[in-house]
């Protein structure tokens, strides 16, 4: 499986109810890809292993996900499970959430359940927010909790995403915005590069979006909750003018746009 990342071109946090924020999004993912490796392995434990050593491969997104599908659909197997991690983490990219999501999708195909949109979204809300668009993927407007999504045309091919040197949380930085703002604005207009939290995030991250703006982009927005920064690019040729100028000092990625979760080999599921 195929995992992408998740960028948000615009974020507009808009009410809370019930612990849950209401958000008005357009999201789409890229190619920068996680790689996920479902088999059966003929017991009735699960296998899970990482390349990043951060991710605790005993409570981990996929493993929960495969839990509710377990639940849901009595499935009696265990699995081996290998992740691949490219996708920075803390970095407002949705790897969590893109890996659960390819996770559902695997069981989904691997077992024929055939399931439609309407329960994948479900599912995915059981996971997070950002689960249901990653199992629609492409782009589309996002709303109410994450589970109101409206597929629309493709906008922007081309991006640079660049990780600063620190993560951000995604708890910490809606309980910072609602302690700044306890009374929401709604935005009348979709504006491509806005971002709530930026309000409330650190003052680096203007630097990083100037850094990239002043080398080509023609916007530049923080993804999610953070911390990565994402440029705007009118085509190919100036993204990538982009990335050879600034990849010498941050860990940065040339991206374009893709459609979602991608299933690589029905048998294998890898």
């Amino acid at each position: 499986m195929l995992c992408p990342a998740k960028i948000n071109l615009f974020l507009n946090i808009i009410g809370k109810s019930d612990g849950m924020h209401d958000m008005h999004m357009i999201n789409q993912t890229v190619d920068l890809y996680d790689t996920l490796e479902i088999s059966i392995n003929g017991t009735l434990f699960d296998h899970f292993e990482c390349n990043n050593s951060k991710i605790n491969t005993e409570d981990n997104s996929v493993l929960k996900a495969l839990k509710i599908m377990r639940y849901l659909y009595d499935i009696r197997f265990g699995f081996d499970i290998k992740l691949t991690k490219r996708i920075p983490l803390e970095s407002g990219l949705g790897g969590e959430s893109t890996d659960a999501a390819g996770l559902i999708l695997g069981i989904n195909d691997l077992f024929k359940l055939n399931l439609d949109m309407e329960t994948l979204i479900k599912i995915g809300l059981m996971i997070g927010a950002d689960a249901p668009f990653c199992l629609v993927g492409g782009t589309a407007l996002v709303s109410e909790i994450g589970n109101v999504i409206k597929p629309i045309q493709r906008l922007i091919d081309n991006y640079v995403i660049i990780k600063p040197d620190f993560g951000l949380k995604t708890k910490d930085m809606f309980q910072k915005f609602d302690q700044s703002f306890p009374v929401y604005k709604v935005l009348d207009e979709l504006c491509i590069g806005w971002n709530d939290f930026e309000i409330v995030a650190p003052l680096e991250i203007q630097t990083y979006k100037e850094r990239l703006i002043n080398n080509g982009a023609f916007t530049a927005n923080m993804s999610g909750s953070g911390s990565a920064v994402i440029g705007y690019f009118h085509d190919t040729k100036s993204q990538l003018r982009t990335y050879k100028l600034l990849r010498k000092f941050f860990e940065i990625y040339p991206v374009m746009a893709c459609d979602g979760v991608e299933i690589l080999n029905k048998k294998s599921l890898c």
